[in-house]
């Protein structure tokens, strides 16, 4: 029954973080990984590593919220310059 539970709630992490657009390189120090890290976490040392990401999330939510690229846009730029052709863009319909 343990088992089901951490199996359960390490893969409830996985997909929590995909869908907030956790990545790594938001957050500093053993919070700094992205989905799969967490997962794996979960899975090997639960007890530390579920209240360690049930802890972390808000600040995840709002370091997202804040960050100048939409997560969800960064996964549809194939190069660097789609990127930078849609931020142009961007700063022009914001201007005029």
């Amino acid at each position: 029954m343990v088992w089901l539970i951490i199996i359960g709630t390490s893969i409830w992490v996985y997909f929590d973080a995909k869908t907030i657009g956790v990545r790594k390189g938001l957050t500093s120090g053993l919070t700094d990984m992205g989905p799969f890290g967490w997962f794996i976490s979960c899975l090997g040392i639960w007890i530390i590593a579920f209240p360690a990401y049930l802890a972390t999330r808000p600040k995840f939510k709002k370091v997202i919220e804040q960050s100048p690229t939409p997560t969800a846009q960064v996964e549809k730029w194939k190069t660097k310059e789609e990127y930078e052709a849609w931020k142009r863009d961007r700063i022009k319909k914001e201007q005029g």
